[in-house]
């Protein structure tokens, strides 16, 4: 039997039946957003780095389905995701609380202490009328109440041990709330690491139960977050890449790097090294002959901005010019935009010309 489907999974224009629009806030010419939770990029027109005029047809945007896993009773926990583009920054969106915001009570968008929650239960259903708001707390006891979890003082009733970085034993505690009580932290956030696979808490590792080492399978996390991304080319040199030092590093071949960290979250989590993917767009009228420009995007305060590659190796590598003035173009020796080691490019002033009407 097929199912019926969820409207954020229908991408036609035509509004589905009781649907209505209103603009996301802060994106008012760019995006809206329905009562049944579809997005909706508006039609525009742009100059491209090439100088024409592109238009831009309306569309629906296709949505991020997020699954997390209810380990108390085995089922799955649904999110639709979007993400909105303005001025080169990227950002990112729970869909249910832009529609709860534009069709039920503006709320602050920012306060993460409130949740928006589903009143059957289901994450894809965010139609206006299936949404509430909440808060932390009462979203907690919500769940505990439906059996979807533990009584927080029967999980802060379990014993807990604590280890370094390295994975070696610091500390055991009966229970985490004794735990919380003797180091003055959050009984909690102890909870949540220890419940996690590859979190930390105050720069601490926490297992539930008298345990002298760390199970076998996290062990391979903490020893895999110290393996190197990629092989490195002869002769690669790196470089931090101007306004992300210490997340990102661009070396002369063209290659971006995400450096190893441990997020600033009050849950840290490990996130080792790793080769960036570099997007290339052929230029307009020209597919498949190696011209375009290749771009990588990169995160900063859970913003994310698009950088054309080349342009950054020139910069650092060769020599710096100004960055913002897209007068300046970056052309390839060979005539081929996906080599962009550094003695393959060139920095030309772009020629405009406009032939008027005879």
């Amino acid at each position: 039997m097929v199912r019926e489907k969820y409207p954020y999974e229908i991408l036609t224009l035509e509004d589905l039946p009781g649907e209505y629009w209103k603009p996301i806030p802060g994106f008012e010419d760019y995006y809206e957003i329905s009562s049944c939770g579809r997005v909706k990029s508006l039609r525009r027109a742009y100059i491209n780095r090439y100088g024409g005029e592109r238009v831009l047809p309306e569309k629906i945007r296709k949505l991020k389905l997020t699954t997390n896993l209810n380990k108390k009773i085995g089922d799955l926990l649904y999110s639709l995701v979007i993400t909105l583009s303005y001025e080169g920054q990227h950002y990112s969106y729970a869909v249910s609380r832009l529609v709860y915001h534009c069709f039920v009570e503006p709320f602050d968008l920012t306060d993460m202490d409130l949740r928006v929650s589903f009143k059957d239960g289901d994450g894809r259903n965010v139609d206006y009328r299936n949404l509430f708001i909440t808060n932390r707390s009462a979203l907690g006891l919500h769940a505990y109440e439906s059996g979807r979890a533990e009584s927080h003082l029967k999980v802060l009733s379990r014993p807990v041990s604590q280890f370094n970085g390295k994975g070696e034993l610091l500390n055991q505690y009966v229970s985490i709330y004794e735990a919380a009580k003797q180091l003055g932290i959050s009984g909690s956030a102890i909870s949540a690491a220890a419940s996690g696979d590859t979190f930390l808490y105050k720069g601490f590792v926490w297992q539930y139960g008298w345990r002298k080492t760390l199970r076998k399978d996290k062990l391979p996390r903490l020893a895999a977050d110290a393996a190197p991304s990629a092989p490195e080319y002869s002769n690669e040199k790196w470089k931090d890449f101007p306004g992300y030092e210490g997340l990102y590093r661009l070396s002369n071949y063209g290659r971006v790097k995400a450096l190893r960290k441990v997020s600033g979250a009050i849950y840290k989590r490990w996130y080792p090294e790793r080769i960036m993917q570099v997007v290339f767009r052929s230029a307009p009228g020209e597919p498949g002959t190696g011209t375009g420009t290749g771009m990588v995007t990169l995160s900063k305060n859970r913003k994310k901005t698009s950088f054309a590659v080349a342009r950054w190796v020139y910069h650092l590598f060769v020599k710096p010019f100004d960055i913002a003035d897209r007068n300046w173009r970056i052309y390839y020796k060979d005539g081929d935009c996906h080599n962009l080691y550094y003695r393959n490019l060139m920095l030309k002033r772009a020629i405009w010309s406009f032939q008027g009407p005879e």
